[in-house]
This record gives C-alpha cells, sequence and structure tokens, in this order.
C-alpha cells in the first residue's frame, strides 16, 4: 500500500537488504535436490517459523517514520496455503490508490514505537481481524525491513507475519468487512506467487505520473520515454471480480523477500532467475527511459549515472547526470 520505490542499498543482495552471510551461503548452497523439492511442497508459514533469526530491523532516519505491515497465512482443510491480500480504494489523494498490498500502515504514537503493534493495529482497521487475538502464530519480522521515499522523506517499512493457528473450513475467499480505504480484501493460494507467474506489465506515463505532473510528463516525453514496464503477478480475483488484480511494486519485492528467506529463491533481484534480476525495464530504450527505470529501483543518483552510462556511453556522460537529477527531481513527490 505504500508504493513502489525501493530502496536498494547496503549490500551485493539489494532485495534482501543485507549481506549474506558465509554460513547463509553454504547451507543455500549444500541443500539436497530431494531438500529443496520438499522445502517448495512446505508452506511458506511453516518455513518462516523455523527461521533461526528474524529480519534485520532498520533504524528510523532523522525525520523520518515508520510503517508495518502483516502476512496473515491460513490454510484450509486440504491443507492448501493462502495469504491474505487487499485492494486500495481509489482515491485522488492517495498516490498509490487502487494498488494490490497487504494489510499495515504508518505508526501511531499509540503504537509505542512497537512495529508489530503497528501491523496488528493497522490489520484491525482495514480488514476487521486482529492477529494479536490468541487465533494467531506469531512468526516476528519475517524479512528485513525495507527503506522507501514516499514524497522525498524516509519511510521505513517492516513486515510482520502470522499464522493461523486452527485450519478454516468453509470460509470464503473474500472479506465481508473491510475499511473505507480498502476497495476488497481476499485469500490467494500461495502457490501462485513464483518466478512462473511473473510477467512484463507494460503501464504509460500517464498512470506513473499524475496530472499535477504535467511538466514531468512533458519533459520525459521530450526526452523520449513513453512507458515503463514492471514486473507483476496477476493474482486470483475473488468471484465478484473480472479482471485479475496486480501484484507488483514494494509489495511484489516483500513478497520475494519472504520466498527467498524461506526457500531461498527470489521473484525479482539478483537471486532470481535471470529475467526478472530487475523489477523494473524500460521500455524504448532511451536516455530517459534507463533513467527513470533506474530512479523507480531506488538507486542513488551516483548509481543512477553510472546505469545510463553503461547503456549509452561515455560520451553521454554529462548528459546522463543531468537527466539523472531532473528525473530524480520530477518524480520526488511520488517516492
Amino acid at each position: 500500500m505504500l508504493g513502489f520505490f525501493i530502496k536498494l542499498k547496503l549490500s551485493n543482495d539489494p532485495i534482501s537488504g543485507r549481506k549474506e552471510t558465509k554460513e547463509e551461503k553454504k547451507r543455500r548452497d549444500g541443500r539436497s535436490a530431494a531438500a529443496r523439492v520438499a522445502m517448495a511442497a512446505s508452506g511458506l508459514s511453516s518455513l518462516l517459523r523455523r527461521l533461526p533469526i528474524p529480519g534485520r530491523r532498520r533504524r528510523t532516519l532523522v525525520e523520518g517514520r515508520r510503517a508495518a505491515l502483516a502476512a496473515l497465512f491460513r490454510r484450509g482443510p486440504s491443507g492448501a496455503e493462502h495469504l491474505l491480500f487487499i485492494k486500495r480504494a481509489a482515491s485522488p489523494s492517495d498516490p498509490w490508490s487502487g494498488h494490490v498490498a497487504l494489510p499495515g500502515g504508518r505508526a501511531e504514537l499509540a503504537d509505542k514505537g512497537d512495529d508489530e503493534a503497528t501491523a496488528a493495529r493497522e490489520t484491525l482497521e482495514e480488514v476487521g481481524i486482529d492477529p494479536l487475538d490468541g487465533s494467531w502464530r506469531r512468526l516476528g519480522r519475517i524479512v528485513d525491513d525495507r527503506l522507501i521515499y514516499p514524497g522525498g522523506r524516509p519511510l521505513t517499512v517492516a513486515l510482520f507475519g502470522f499464522e493461523q493457528i486452527e485450519p478454516v473450513e468453509g470460509a470464503p475467499a473474500e472479506l465481508a468487512q473491510v475499511s473505507r480505504e480498502v476497495e476488497f480484501a481476499w485469500w490467494v493460494p500461495t502457490s501462485v506467487l513464483s518466478p512462473e507467474s511473473l510477467f512484463w506489465r507494460e503501464t504509460p506515463l500517464e498512470e506513473l505520473v499524475p496530472d499535477r505532473g504535467n511538466l514531468a510528463r512533458a519533459v520525459l516525453r521530450a526526452s523520449g520515454a513513453d512507458a515503463l514496464r514492471f514486473a507483476a503477478i496477476p493474482l486470483p480475483p475473488p468471484t465478484r471480480v473480472a479482471e485479475p488484480p496486480v501484484l507488483w511494486g514494494l509489495t511484489l519485492a516483500f513478497i520475494s523477500d519472504v520466498l527467498l528467506r524461506a526457500r531461498g529463491t527470489a521473484l525479482v533481484g539478483p537471486r532470481a532467475p535471470a529475467e526478472w534480476s530487475s523489477a523494473f525495464r524500460s521500455s524504448g530504450g532511451t536516455l530517459a527511459d534507463t533513467v527513470l527505470a533506474a530512479a523507480l529501483e531506488g538507486q542513488r543518483l551516483r548509481a543512477v549515472a553510472r546505469a545510463c552510462i553503461a547503456e549509452h556511453g561515455r560520451r553521454l556522460a554529462v548528459l546522463v547526470a543531468a537527466g539523472a537529477g531532473l528525473v530524480l527531481v520530477i518524480i520526488a513527490p511520488f517516492r
């Protein structure tokens, strides 16, 4: 629900947000084929429950804010595992309206700095489920925190897991009671969260840059940029919804983190299949396209410039620096 501008830094593994230790690499490389098959068949929540250490908590930056999301897992009588997603309600004041997300939101003073309390409170407010009512097993901070920059200000986002203790019999796939901030909430089989489900979705600038960004559109179009492709997964919709909701951006990155920690394979990023090593791609191959795609990955200005130079040549170094700075300024209100 917090958008798709992902801060990638501090490690050789941008998607997980931290450096893989030698022990972790040895453990991952030493898994047998049989163990991998068994792991793939196991539910994500049961694998997350066995993790020896929790995800890393990032410190709150100066003048920064915190937010927390909840990953709610449940099983039916057949043993099939499901994860709860929400679709944000359309709102002109919400830059992420209409996006697929996990329940959660920003911290409040009443949370007393407890990220799990934030995730639980927001989940109760948005979908009417209290993951701290005793019927859910608390899995803790299941992945490392992520750092994003909505509105140009740092926001640290945590993800906490909760597993329903008893299997659910005959429960509907869609929740009947949701807040006004949520269009609908529904349970999705975790089996669809795999690299085989990914596709490249192309989005025109009109959808990326809202009406108030007419100048930004004009500058980007003059530079040759007109659309952006991003990695996405179509989710099985609730019965009353015709078009499959699309999982992408920050929420997809968090799900990728979960799969990486639980099964050792990411959806997007360096540890993912080569086709999905980047979550965003430019559509036209122009300088502006390259700058925009790199900027949306959350890379710093220097990294954006390096990406542009690598693709378009050192003769464009000055133009690259100017273009990268311009695009970062343009998209600042939406980060």
